[in-house]
């Protein structure tokens, strides 16, 4: 049995809403692109060098939030000079060939 409501459309859940809100991101990015190119006559290379700056500049923002808040506020304690180099130590007269 069919039921058919009056009301067309369809509520848009939470599930739902993330995907909207990326697809209508993503149409006003390509429409910002499209605009960049035609309008102001930006050439593509230009905006792939403008891309990778964008990226870069927000790498550079975000990691250190990003590490703030994966390490929960524990500080990793370490002695201030630590040296993992081993330098064996030894005696120039102990180790000469003449020394008996």
């Amino acid at each position: 049995m069919n039921h058919h409501s009056e009301n067309s459309r369809r509520e848009v859940s939470n599930g739902e809403a993330g995907v909207v809100g990326a697809v209508i991101g993503f149409g006003l990015v390509a429409l910002g692109l499209y605009l960049a190119v035609v309008r102001f006559h930006i050439r593509k290379e230009q905006l792939v060098e403008a891309g990778l700056y964008l990226f870069i500049i927000a790498a550079a923002l975000t990691t250190p939030v990003l590490r703030k808040f994966s390490r929960r506020g524990v500080r990793m304690k370490r002695p201030p000079c630590q040296c993992r180099l081993k330098i064996p130590q030894f005696s120039p007269v102990e180790n000469s060939p003449g020394a008996e």
